[in-house]
């Protein structure tokens, strides 16, 4: 039992992680669907296939990655289709509001950007 709310809180911790650093501050904040829903999302990543939690990490992704707009395009589309063993209906609205955030605000473009540092 103790393993699965320490993989609850890695996928609370890597999803958040994931959108705060590819929103402007201001978004984030206001992102109402996300913040009342990722906690029992998470709760339920414990049980869903692999095959689901190896998407979630692609659409949400470690440092220093970030959520861009294909990711947020591509996470609506796995969504509506239904394919996240049943996670889908608690986040139904979050690519919507991911995409029209990068959309809208110039500040959360370039946040959803990611540069890889350069090599020497």
């Amino acid at each position: 039992m103790a393993n699965n709310g320490g993989e609850e809180a890695f996928w609370q911790k890597q999803i958040s992680s994931a959108i705060e650093r590819s929103l402007c501050q201001g978004h984030f904040e206001a992102f109402f669907d996300f913040h009342e829903n990722i906690e029992e999302f998470s709760f339920c990543m414990v049980d869903v296939i692999d095959e689901v939690k190896k998407q979630i990490a692609v659409f949400f992704p470690p440092l220093p990655l970030k959520v861009g707009i294909v990711n947020w395009v591509q996470f609506q589309s796995w969504v509506k289709y239904g394919l996240g063993d049943g996670v889908e209906d608690l986040c139904d609205t979050w690519g919507e509001y991911g995409k029209m955030a990068i959309k809208q605000c110039s500040e959360c473009r370039e946040a959803s950007i990611f540069n890889p540092p350069e090599e020497n």
